[in-house]
């Protein structure tokens, strides 16, 4: 992905426009004239410093820390879902007002989501839900379970008998359960094996006459 000042020149100059016309009928030709440069200068200068490959990258990083799935924050941004997962192959890009709605979401400055260096915890997704206590559309959706790839990397992955005797899925959902995550064991499965990155198969156990396999933390 290559870096692009220009990103979202069609909103720089509408926006602008837009506050013209509104005030047309009540600011003096000259003073409209005014406003309109100061306005267009403003929108020129943030947008010919972003970093739109920083900006995604953090972007993305920021949706892993919240625990949102992918078609939450899609429509947070107006987007679908394909959309969102072509942006995050460099097959699409975010526009303005996309990552404006990102900044809304995160409670961040687009400044700070324009930095390499963003300050970001563990406890993310706890602060963004109380930041928006008093927000019903982000509130809502906070409170619901998180992506079973949050809850492998920010629960599982702190659980001491997964990280060193392991566990299987059933034992997985549990952990879950402590939580209030309901889970079904197809799903916990399925997130294993699409989070190989976190954990792996450490062995293989009899259970109910069945053989299973026992996860464990990949470091």
């Amino acid at each position: 992905m290559h870096q692009r000042p220009e990103i979202g020149v069609a909103k720089l100059l509408f926006t602008p426009i837009c506050y013209v016309i509104k005030h047309t009928n009540k600011t003096s030709k000259k003073e409209i004239y005014y406003r309109f440069c100061c306005l267009l200068l403003i929108e020129f200068s943030e947008m010919a410093n972003l970093n739109l490959e920083i900006i995604t990258k953090n972007i993305f990083k920021l949706l892993d820390y919240s625990g949102l799935t992918d078609i939450m924050f899609a429509n947070i941004l107006g987007i679908s879902e394909k959309q969102l997962r072509l942006i995050n192959s460099d097959e699409a890009e975010f526009n303005i007002d996309n990552i404006n709605k990102a900044c809304e979401f995160f409670a961040l400055s687009l400044s700070k989501i324009n930095n390499d260096d963003v300050d970001i915890d563990n406890t993310f997704r706890e602060k963004l839900a109380s930041k928006h206590k008093n927000n019903i559309e982000f509130s809502s959706l906070l409170a619901l379970r998180p992506s079973i790839r949050h809850a492998i990397r920010f629960v599982l992955l702190q659980y001491p008998k997964f990280k060193n005797d392991g566990l299987i899925v059933s034992e997985i959902e549990n952990v879950f359960l402590e939580k209030g995550w309901r889970y079904t064991s197809g799903y916990i499965s399925t997130g294993m094996t699409r989070n190989s990155e976190f954990v792996k198969v450490k062995g293989k156990l009899i259970k109910n006459g069945k053989k299973v396999n026992v996860y464990t933390a990949t470091k």
